[in-house]
């Protein structure tokens, strides 16, 4: 089983997502934060499944919103680094 790690970095990525949705439309960052855990879930569950990016780094996005995390297995932990909106940057700027 793999120990997830979210960095402090990726932590502020979220609260100022949180920040942003909320300023939108009251409970929108909530569902946010709801899609966020489920990505989470799915990552933990299988680490390996998906997109392999350069510099063993890899990428899973959000169900609902357009974001995700770039994140990169270090032995039995999955280090979570980055999280982004997709609207606002190519990917290739994440990596």
């Amino acid at each position: 089983m793999f120990t997830l790690i979210v960095t402090s970095k990726a932590l502020y990525q979220l609260s100022e997502m949180v920040i942003f949705y909320e300023k939108i439309n009251d409970g929108l960052g909530e569902k946010f934060l709801k899609d966020y855990d489920e990505t989470l879930i799915r990552l933990k569950i299988n680490p390996f499944a998906y997109f392999n990016l350069k510099n063993n780094k890899r990428r899973i996005s959000f169900k609902v919103f357009q974001s995700m995390l770039i994140y990169e297995i270090i032995n039995d932990k999955i280090e979570v680094q980055v999280l982004k909106d997709l609207r606002s940057k190519p990917l290739k700027d994440f990596y």
